[in-house]
């Protein structure tokens, strides 16, 4: 007889490592990308479509000193983004790459990489944008590594 999930292999990637490039400029809590085996500044809908998640780390500062090649990138989670002017939020509702790399918005137009769906909390029905507003996304990486 077998246990339950006995012959069920589980892999979670709670955070990976990714190789930086010094020509660009990633900031903790940005959504990031991966080109070329880099992890990058994710600011549009088109490099949404290799969203890898949210940085943990900062790229280094080699003036400084840091010798760090590589920055954690965050996989799954629930994250605070900022929010889109005109845009009022839903739970569930899906989200897209805003006008910087730690905006959201759920308006469709020409997105069409989701980066996440929104999660409010409870007793709370909608969010709509105002100055300094941020709402929860459960991020969803569309970057998925080969085991």
């Amino acid at each position: 007889m077998t246990a339950p999930n006995s012959n069920f292999r589980k892999r979670i990637y709670e955070h990976m490592s990714f190789p930086i490039s010094s020509a660009t400029s990633v900031n903790t809590g940005d959504m990031v990308y991966i080109a070329s085996h880099y992890a990058l500044v994710c600011d549009t809908d088109t490099k949404a479509a290799a969203f890898a998640g949210v940085s943990n780390d900062t790229n280094p500062v080699t003036s400084l000193g840091d010798a760090q090649t590589k920055i954690r990138v965050n996989r799954h989670d629930t994250f605070e983004f900022n929010t889109t002017s005109g845009d009022t939020y839903y739970q569930g509702d899906v989200c897209y790459v805003g006008a910087d790399a730690q905006t959201i918005t759920n308006t469709v137009g020409g997105n069409t990489h989701a980066v996440g769906y929104v999660v409010l909390p409870d007793g709370v029905a909608s969010l709509a944008y105002s100055s300094g507003a941020k709402v929860q996304v459960a991020i969803t990486p569309q970057f998925m590594p080969l085991a």
